[in-house]
């Protein structure tokens, strides 16, 4: 798998006496394999054609500071991790020596995003912070207005994210903020953006569940769970689906917001649910894992592990990955709910979710700032 990351991350020109000169891309156009909380703008968390991981740490880093924040992975294999004392850390996904790092304070407790050359990041102090990925030196700094706990979702070289009440479009290149829309309540939630561009859905901590045309940023519809959504939402085939501390997961049409129907937990779900073959999957705070079908709701299988399941599952090759607050890394086949390996220890619970290497290698944080791969 190492010489796999190389491989991807290399960038090979051939050139000849009589071609053209080859022309690199714009920065916003950089192909990044991991560049946003759970990869991708829908946060299906689906990356089945990636190598599968067989269950064994080839590093760990430690920290010192607690993480909560997802980490990013970018095209020439650098991790990128945001601590809870203010502290991007630069690793190696390869090796996981550390390669650089920048105090930007505050307290990040979001997931950064990667635009071409830049890392943008969202603080719990109320800053929104542009970085160049490759210097860590900042770029520019502007106020969001309110502190912000979401992950940072990114189509068509913009950024989007909620800062207390608000919804906001950011350009990562100057940092201007271009559009924003009052919620009514504060959003803990990473947006989700359907495959199409058309929609922008977040769910709220008053249980409401909004849907925006991306384009305009009109309303197109706003739905309700019983309490609080603080998990992220994800669409996936034509259906949004979100986590409530109703301990239920809730599945509404995309296109009118009618809700289709409900799966319960036995505690807060708030973990961002995963698609993959035709199933839901979503671990509650009870410790319990279920698959269900996409279509009805109805269970499929449950797993019982020994902490919350806040680490969102996500599928790499056919294994279902993820943390818990067990200090676990679990590992299943995600048909069957079967284990695939061994779990693996780490130490400490962990609230982030995975990141996936263009090898299939995975890397998770823990709360005790320990940074560990897997492959």
């Amino acid at each position: 798998m190492r010489a796999a990351v190389a491989a991807v991350a290399a960038v090979a020109v051939v050139a000849c006496s009589t071609g053209p000169t080859p022309v690199a891309p714009k920065s916003a156009e950089i192909a990044h394999p991991w560049p946003m909380f759970r990869g991708t703008a829908q946060h299906v968390g689906d990356f089945s054609a990636r190598a599968a991981p067989a269950g064994k740490l080839r590093w760990r880093v430690e920290l010192g500071e607690r993480v909560d924040a997802s980490a990013v992975v970018d095209i020439d294999g650098r991790v990128y991790v945001a601590t809870r004392k203010g502290r991007v850390v630069v690793l190696d996904l390869a090796t996981g020596k550390r390669l650089g790092q920048s105090h930007l304070g505050g307290s990040l407790w979001a997931s950064p995003a990667l635009v071409g050359d830049t890392l943008v990041v969202a603080s719990g102090s109320g800053h929104l912070i542009g970085v160049d990925r490759r210097t860590l030196k900042e770029r520019w700094r502007r106020t969001a207005g309110a502190k912000s706990f979401s992950g940072l979702t990114i189509w068509r070289g913009r950024v989007y994210l909620c800062a207390g009440r608000k919804l906001i479009e950011l350009e990562p290149a100057s940092g201007r903020i271009r559009r924003s829309v009052d919620l009514g309540s504060a959003s803990f939630t990473a947006p989700a953006i359907s495959a199409d561009g058309k929609a922008i859905v977040v769910g709220s901590r008053r249980g409401a569940v909004h849907a925006f045309d991306l384009a305009t940023f009109e309303r197109r519809w706003q739905s309700r769970a019983a309490k609080r959504t603080d998990g992220s939402p994800t669409i996936a085939d034509g259906r949004v689906f979100i986590g409530s501390d109703d301990n239920r997961l809730y599945a509404f049409d995309l296109a009118t917001g009618r809700k289709l129907w409900t799966s319960a937990g036995d505690d807060w779900v708030v973990s961002n649910p995963a698609v993959y073959a035709g199933r839901v999957y979503f671990g509650d705070d009870g410790g319990v894992l279920r698959a269900a079908d996409v279509g009805t709701g109805e269970l499929r299988w449950t797993r019982k592990v020994g902490g919350d399941l806040a680490s969102a599952p996500t599928v790499v090759g056919e294994r279902l990955i993820h943390g818990a607050h067990d200090g676990k890394i679990w590992l299943w086949d995600a048909t069957t709910g079967e284990p695939a390996a061994e779990p693996i220890a780490v130490g400490a619970s962990m609230y982030a979710s995975p990141a996936v290497g263009p090898d299939g290698s995975v890397v998770l944080s823990t709360h005790r700032g320990a940074v560990v791969a897997v492959e």
